[in-house]
């Protein structure tokens, strides 16, 4: 019996080593442009940690990309002057997104430890914080920012929950730096009862992260 035992947990700990093997992770940074529909664009920033999980045993490229990021996804409205006030109106958002995206990649060797990277998949986010502003200016230039939500989700000025896809392709130095481009595309509208107009999240991103 403590043999059995004693195989079985030889075996699980190389089981757990070769998965760790083909485990990588690091940290992500990078500029969001984003310009939600009906919207125009707005730029932010994205921070977070990722991993890939090789898939050797199925194509010696192929691998896993996932991971869990901030993003700063804001809003600008376009324009508009009210002639009974005489003033100038822009709305403005800035809310926050955790985003989980989980794609399946390739990398394409380059030759002397450089090489291209594409990955695509769906995405999962979940709206934190952020307020929506709204900014007057009269023909005098008297100029005014009113707070219209302190939390645009819990204000349910917009659903809190979003998903859709996504996909980058960049090129990675030396086994551990990557630099990649971005975009994506939801496909949930998170207009609400109290904020009608439609708000489907487009974000382009420049991104660089390092492996461990």
């Amino acid at each position: 019996m403590r043999k059995i035992v004693f195989l079985s947990l030889v075996l699980f700990s190389v089981s757990i080593g070769s998965y760790a093997q083909n485990l990588k992770v690091g940290v992500t940074a990078g500029l969001n442009i984003s310009a939600p529909s009906d919207y125009d664009s707005k730029t932010g920033f994205n921070v977070g940690v990722k991993g890939e999980w090789g898939l050797p045993n199925v194509s010696k490229g192929l691998y896993l990309d996932f991971g869990v990021l901030l993003s700063s996804q804001g809003w600008e409205s376009s324009g508009y002057y009210d002639t009974q006030e005489k003033q100038s109106m822009q709305w403005k958002g800035n809310p926050y997104f955790l985003n989980i995206p989980i794609h399946i990649g390739y990398k394409f060797s380059l030759g002397h430890n450089t090489a291209l990277f594409a990955h695509v998949g769906p995405y999962i986010g979940i709206g934190l914080f952020g307020k929506n502003k709204l900014v007057t200016e009269t023909e005098a230039g008297k100029k005014a920012t009113t707070t219209l939500a302190d939390n645009v989700f819990s204000d349910k000025q917009a659903e809190r929950f979003d998903w859709g896809i996504g996909g980058k392709v960049g090129v990675e130095f030396a086994k551990h730096v990557q630099v990649a481009v971005g975009y994506d595309w939801g496909l949930k509208n998170l207009k609400t009862s109290s904020n009608p107009v439609d708000f489907k999240n487009k974000v382009f991103s420049v991104l660089c992260a390092y492996m461990f």
